[in-house]
């Protein structure tokens, strides 16, 4: 999906892609460890979408 929107982006000559996270990601807690999981997950999804644009 990312890659479609930075493909859209730019065709269009601009545009940002954010994505939202807590300090859940880097601070897990043994009472939520789903929902810490997931903001991991976007956080590392996120440094992986920047590497892929910065090379394309």
């Amino acid at each position: 999906m990312a890659t479609t929107l930075f493909i859209q982006c730019e065709k269009q000559g601009y545009g940002q892609l954010v994505g939202l996270s807590s300090i859940g990601a880097f601070m897990p807690s043994p009472s939520a460890p789903a929902y810490h999981a997931s903001k991991a997950f976007v956080s590392q999804y996120m440094k992986s979408v920047q590497k892929k644009i910065i090379a394309f």
